[in-house]
């Protein structure tokens, strides 16, 4: 017979938390699940070969030692300066100004 586990017992078995658990499920990642109900429910062994998958190895050392006079490589963006931004123009004018026919520069205003 096969078991099932609800989220609270896998967090109790497994180092994953309930709210983890539901993030993965609503994303469509983490281990399959069940969910006949209203409740999610998982497999142990389902658990355990989705922990197995997510594994990551160490990188390894290259074999042969570089020599003094090789200088390593910058890779990406390292070791680059980026050029100096300009700071932005300022003006004076904090808005446009009056239209032609504007009520600001009609000389029987007053």
């Amino acid at each position: 017979m096969t078991t099932y586990l609800t989220r609270a017992q896998v967090a109790e078995r497994y180092p994953i938390s309930i709210h983890t658990l539901a993030k993965l499920a609503s994303d469509g990642k983490g281990p399959r699940l069940y969910k006949p109900t209203d409740k999610c429910l998982y497999r142990p062994e389902d658990i355990e070969a989705w922990i197995e998958a997510s594994v990551v190895l160490p990188k390894t050392e290259p074999a042969v030692a570089a020599s003094a006079g090789d200088k390593p490589r910058p890779s990406g963006n390292r070791g680059k300066t980026r050029p100096p931004v300009a700071p932005p123009v300022r003006r004076g004018l904090k808005s446009l100004p009056p239209s032609p026919n504007s009520w600001l520069l009609r000389k029987d205003r007053d």
